[in-house]
């Protein structure tokens, strides 16, 4: 398939979506990525391969955490540093659960800033994982009112839980986990990439 030119193109696919610090903002889906967060002379994607060579391709969920970024795919977890280039840490890539101690699949995963807890989405549970903790292991786990998820991200306005082309803002972490009904969807093609459609 040919490389996707309009960020548009991204409305009609699998979204996941990733962040890296200093506040890059991405999203991907198959084996393209896209830069959200500028779009100078619109949105272009590029082959996830040509910036993360050892994961290959169609990635499962990212998440960054400490100046690393965490790329899960299937039951294996690649660590990069972010600095300059992504360089793959020595060791990577190592088994979900040897890493986060959790088995796959994973749906979506994400990082509030600083504080040192991954949510993991697996189906219609969230797992919370302490990132400073030796060996890791869930901590809480708690129910979704989503049969679903396809994405999440979380930022300085609170957590986007993405399914299909809807998303759904929670302020915090702990609503998305408290919260049994949704709250008022948005549209991922309107709101996030300014397509009409």
């Amino acid at each position: 398939r040919d490389r996707p030119t309009r960020g548009c193109w991204f409305t009609r696919a699998h979204l996941r979506f990733l962040t890296s610090p200093p506040s890059v903002f991405h999203a991907h889906s198959g084996k393209f990525y896209m830069r959200l967060d500028t779009h100078r002379d619109g949105w272009h994607a590029f082959p996830i391969a040509n910036v993360w060579k050892e994961v290959g391709d169609r990635v499962d969920t990212v998440f960054s955490y400490e100046e690393k970024l965490y790329i899960i795919k299937g039951e294996q977890v690649y660590i990069y540093k972010t600095a300059a280039h992504y360089t793959l840490i020595d060791g990577y890539p190592k088994t979900l659960k040897e890493e986060l101690g959790v088995e796959g699949p994973v749906d979506a995963a994400f990082v509030c800033g600083d504080h040192p807890i991954v949510h993991i989405i697996q189906g219609q549970k969230m797992r919370d994982i302490d990132l400073s903790a030796t060996p890791r292991t869930v901590m809480r786990e708690t129910h979704l009112p989503f049969p679903k998820v396809d994405a999440a991200l979380c930022g300085s306005d609170g957590v986007k839980v993405f399914v299909g082309s809807e998303y759904f803002h929670y302020n915090t972490p702990r609503l998305l986990a408290c919260r049994r009904i949704r709250p008022q969807p948005h549209k991922v093609s309107l709101e996030m990439l300014g397509c009409d459609h």
